[in-house]
């Protein structure tokens, strides 16, 4: 039986892979944590062969990007693992080469479909092709060179949505791995010139130790991290895309419902549509796309809503609406996509011109013209009519600091139309602190029914709800407004946020669910670094407090309904491994009572110490509101979840989610619900894989003398066949089916679904 190595042997390792790190060596070279972040790369006299293997003469002269340091787990630690990175360029491409070093046999290079390559070792650069230090494409790749791509705004989490053509070929070494990149510049945006800038940066992952490595050094102590890249500085000679983008598609569907007690099968639905991308300009972008399919969108995940005020937000998932996401953000969500629900085509325009970005997207929504309950189709006056949507968004980049915005949504349905128009910014100032702001104005015209009623005949009017009577056309409006202010430092950060909401403001386009209310937000945490090689890494002891008042009548004069204090310490060990616990105070005002105090404790913990299995679990326990019946209770709410690696091509993950509500009054159950998911996959190649999600949802409701009266019950079943070639080139194959029953009997199959698509791309 072997016997792991010393510590110490490891880290003689690890120092003399380091030393032995080599590559064609009459490049110039530039050392990252010695601020050498500024290169200009050599012009490539013969384009290297994209292999994964690192050691041809078109190497020779390229730049050598050394000297890289952590931004994780301890901020400025030098490189010790052994990483170069090499860079040029020709006329077409821009050239990127890693060489990483790694101790033999602990390389983690699962095989993985595209955008999955999170779960093992990977590397990557940031390209900020307009210079202005306010966004980034991130390319990226696994040591097997499975990709993974998307953009960084300032102020935005990353949008890993977009997919854009590169090549990337990787192996696995004796010595680490090797991964080079061919980044085709018509890939690119950026404006024409004679010698041209980029913003860059190079990145290393290891999963192992949780290392997150950059070559420009990358610290907390300053705001931004697109203020922080280096520059590739006089490229000549290239000249950006304006490539013509054409994807048809073919899908073909069949499913059948219960009827009558019977599973019915309706005719096969055929379907045809196609998306074109033109590059208008250098930098600006059109799409269209008719009749477009989401078929490949995997279903949403159960959620827990037995005990919910307001709206659950559900991620946008839909390729052609992520793509140019970015643009369209702003601090309030004005512009959620899904609720445009069935489009039947959609325009959209974006890029940038100089320092000015532009945003216009245009969609018509099919579902509103569906039937409404208790309304005869022939006389409402909205039945198959289509929805029109407009989304018109402008920002202004007057330096890496500052920015100002403007955005306009309108949605028409013949009478009715919500429209909003907004001012946002963002401004930087003095090296670590940020205030964002955004001012909303809504305005609103509801149905109007009153002369379709008046003309019904009695028989008819006798079956028409009573709450279509009160839809008379009603005007309406509203103002929102948001700010918020950020200071961030290696040891600590601060950021509050303010958020006032009228009761009339809407928005039809975007996702507001709380109007009518004023909320103050405050989040304080600090980092204690430990000691290299120690028990723990750092700990994160943390402070949030919220207080919501009712918005009232005549500005902010409502009372206070939610004040809560959580404080919560979170230790971080080695093998990517946290644990943290917390208390959370609440004092709750609703529907005329007060509910105070409350306490709810909470711990979890999670690690990634394993590579067959990564797991990790939330519990929480404690005073609740029961806000259907405006009483006290508690509840406990347990989730656990793992990845689950159980080889280099077979991977899924588990997740459980539950909940058990009871009332205080006598101790009886108001609700229970658990939600277990389990998803399989395996990858017989990188283009090549095969998906199976099975998922159970039970929700139970019980009286006050805890006797059950009402249950509902879904087991899903998905299976998905995938085969990508590359983004745009793909074929899906799927099944789908869904059985449900209520509080006693064996569940039915209520339908079945089996679906084709096929996509090609074509590049011009």
């Amino acid at each position: 039986m072997s016997r792991p190595l010393p510590r110490f042997t490891h880290t003689l390792l690890a120092a003399a892979a380091c030393a032995a790190l080599t590559a064609p060596a009459s490049g110039a070279t530039y050392v990252g944590h010695e601020r050498q972040i500024q290169l200009e790369p050599p012009r490539l006299t013969q384009a290297p062969t994209i292999d994964g293997r690192v050691d041809e003469s078109e190497w020779a002269n390229a730049a050598r990007l050394d000297g890289f340091t952590q931004a994780r787990p301890v901020e400025g630690v030098k490189d010790t693992l052994g990483t170069l990175c090499l860079v040029g360029y020709d006329s077409s491409n821009l050239y990127v080469a890693f060489r990483c070093r790694e101790l033999p046999g602990l390389v983690q290079a699962p095989i993985v479909s595209r955008d999955n390559i999170w779960t093992g070792d990977w590397v990557g650069v940031s390209i900020d092709s307009y210079h202005d230090r306010q966004r980034s494409y991130f390319l990226c790749a696994n040591p097997r060179g499975v990709q993974a791509d998307g953009v960084d705004q300032e102020g935005n989490e990353s949008d890993n949505s977009p997919d854009f053509q590169y090549t990337t070929k990787g192996r696995v070494t004796e010595e680490g791995f090797e991964v080079e990149f061919a980044i085709p510049f018509k890939s690119l945006r950026f404006a024409p010139s004679e010698r041209v800038s980029f913003g860059f940066n190079a990145i290393r992952d290891q999963r192992r130790t949780n290392a997150h490595l950059y070559w420009a050094p990358v610290t907390r102590n300053i705001a931004g991290y697109h203020r922080q890249l280096g520059d590739l500085e006089g490229m000549s000679g290239i000249r950006p895309g304006r490539n013509l983008e054409i994807n048809p598609y073919v899908t073909s569907s069949d499913a059948a419902e219960r009827r009558s007690g019977a599973m019915r099968w309706a005719d096969a639905e055929h379907r045809q549509g196609f998306g074109l991308k033109y590059g208008i300009t250098s930098a600006l972008t059109a799409d269209v796309t008719v009749t477009p399919d989401f078929s490949q969108v995997e279903a949403d995940a159960g959620v827990l809503d037995v005990n919910e005020r307001f709206a659950i937000f559900f991620p946008e998932k839909r390729p052609f609406f992520l793509e140019g996401a970015d643009i369209f953000s702003t601090p309030s969500s004005l512009v959620y996509t899904r609720r445009i629900v069935d489009p039947l085509y959609g325009v959209k325009l974006t890029g940038k011109a100089g320092r000015t970005a532009i945003g216009v997207l245009s969609a018509a929504d099919r579902s509103a013209g569906e039937s409404t309950p208790g309304l005869p189709d022939r006389v409402n006056p909205y039945f198959d009519h289509d929805a029109q949507f407009f989304v018109a968004r402008v920002r202004r980049d007057f330096h890496d600091r500052l920015s100002l915005g403007a955005l306009v949504t309108n949605r028409t349905h013949e009478d009715v139309y919500n429209r909003v128009a907004a001012l946002d910014g963002r401004w930087t100032f003095r090296r670590s602190w940020t205030v964002t702001a955004q001012s909303s104005r809504s305005w609103d015209a509801a149905p109007d029914l009153r002369n379709t009623l008046a003309g019904l005949d009695s028989a008819t009017a006798v079956n028409v709800p009573g709450h279509l009577a009160s839809l008379s056309g009603e005007r309406a409006g509203g103002w929102a407004h948001t700010a918020n202010l950020r200071y961030t430092s290696r040891r600590f950060s601060w950021n509050s946020n303010f958020e006032d909401i009228t009761t009339g403001f809407r928005t039809s386009a975007g996702f507001v669910n709380r109007p009518g209310t004023f909320e103050i937000f405050h989040n304080l945490s600090g980092r204690i670094d430990g000691r290299k090689g120690g028990r723990w890494q750092w700990i994160e002891p943390v402070v949030r407090v919220q207080q919501l008042y009712d918005h009232g009548e005549q500005g902010v004069s409502g009372k206070l309904t939610d004040f809560s204090t959580r404080p919560e310490i979170v230790v971080h060990f080695d093998g990517s491994t946290a644990l943290g616990t917390g208390v959370n105070r609440l004092s709750s005002w609703y529907a005329g009572r007060a509910f105070e105090p409350q306490f709810r404790q909470f711990l979890w913990a999670e690690t990634g110490r394993w590579r067959t299995l990564r797991p990790g679990f939330f519990v929480s326990n404690g005073s609740t509101v029961i806000f259907a019946e405006a009483a006290p209770g508690h509840s406990i709410a347990p989730e656990v979840w793992a990845d689950l690696r159980l080889s280099e091509r077979f991977d899924g993950s588990f997740s459980m989610t539950a909940t058990r509500i009871r009332r205080d009054s006598n101790d009886s159950r108001y609700a229970e619900a658990v939600i277990p998911r389990l998803r399989l996959g395996y990858q017989f190649t990188p283009e090549l894989s095969v998906r199976w999600i099975t998922e159970w949802v039970d929700r139970r409701r019980y009286d006050e003398n805890d006797a059950q009266v009402a249950r509902d019950r879904t087991l899903g079943e998905d299976l998905l066949v995938s085969y990508l070639l590359r983004p745009g080139t793909v074929v899906y194959l799927g099944y789908g089916t869904r059985l449900t029953g209520d509080e006693s009997g064996p569940l039915h199959a209520s339908n079945h679904s089996l679906f084709m698509k096929a996509s090609y791309l074509w590049q011009m």
